[in-house]
């Protein structure tokens, strides 16, 4: 069963680079094989059942973090991804419902100061909203982050416990 190990350093050629990728399919069925055989992918689903339950729970009770003993422990991450800010109406799509479009929050500011409003919007976006220059607003004072808040979101990744000290 056993054959010959070819590394990254070992593949020099087209021929040895087949010659690597079918070797690699090879011992990947024999790996696959070998766990059918001891019942590893049933062990697997039900250890991914069980951290899933865990996990559940977890987000249910509000509990950040369990406890395994032995230094071990399992902390829940609940993660967000892919930021978004709402310029316009038009971003509204898939937003929360709290989302409040830039744009708006920025008119009712500067209502009196069309001018401002007008210089400002062009200076934080372009065919979206520029964080940087939305960055320079605020620094500059022209707006605060608690008042441009609601124009912003990010959307939640499930939230998963992750074990440490293993």
């Amino acid at each position: 069963m056993a054959t010959k190990k070819k590394t990254a350093a070992g593949v020099n050629s087209f021929e040895e680079a087949r010659d690597a990728l079918r070797q690699m399919r090879l011992l990947n069925t024999q790996v696959k094989a070998l766990m059918e055989e001891h019942g590893i992918p049933q062990l697997q689903e039900e250890a991914q059942a069980l951290k899933k339950a865990a996990t559940e729970w977890a987000v249910k009770s509000d509990t950040e973090r369990i406890d395994l003993g032995k230094g071990v422990y399992a902390r829940l991450r609940r993660d967000k991804y892919g930021g978004t800010w709402v310029a316009t109406d038009d971003d509204l799509d898939g937003a929360p419902a709290t989302a409040v479009p830039l744009y708006e929050i920025l008119r009712l500011k500067f209502l009196k100061k069309p001018q401002t409003l007008k210089r400002l919007w062009a200076s934080v976006t372009r065919v979206s909203v520029d964080p940087e220059e939305l960055q320079r607003a605020i620094l500059e004072g022209h707006i605060t982050a608690d008042e441009i808040a609601p124009a912003f979101w990010e959307k939640e990744k499930t939230p998963f416990l992750i074990i440490y000290g293993d």
